[in-house]
């Protein structure tokens, strides 16, 4: 994005899981995350530092975490109400939410998105962002 060394990688020790978080710094309160993915890579780079998480603490809605089935992740999605559709090849859902970061900046959307291979959920991602502006006056 527009903000140079937002980002940020980690390994999860004991574990093929790299936790990847992008953020901004807007004030001494602390930063403002705006997207998390958390997957697996069997052969994550050495450099990458590790998580201070452990993956009980890399788990969403009280049940999604890396390695459980396409059906469960439905069930849990549909349990919280969150309308998952399928889009070519996984599965998303996206609310509408409010977050006013500054006077210019504000979130609107929030998604997460969740890929899978025949073991089970293998990605997920979870984020916000501004939402479109109408062009109508």
């Amino acid at each position: 994005g527009g903000h140079p060394d937002g980002a940020r990688q980690w390994r999860v020790k004991g574990t093929s899981w790299v936790l990847y978080a992008d953020a901004f710094e807007y004030s001494k309160k602390g930063i403002v995350l705006n997207r998390i993915d958390v997957s697996m890579d069997p052969k994550p780079d050495s450099r990458t530092p590790f998580a201070r998480v452990t993956t009980n603490q890399l788990v969403w809605l009280d049940g999604i975490c890396l390695g459980i089935s396409r059906e469960k992740v439905m069930e849990i999605l549909n349990r919280h109400s969150l309308s998952p559709r399928q889009k070519e090849g996984r599965i998303e859902v996206s609310a509408p939410g409010f977050y006013r970061l500054n006077q210019q900046e504000k979130y609107e959307l929030w998604t997460a998105e969740f890929k899978f291979n025949t073991n089970g959920l293998i990605w997920f991602s979870l984020g916000a962002e501004e939402k479109p502006r109408s062009d109508k006056n």
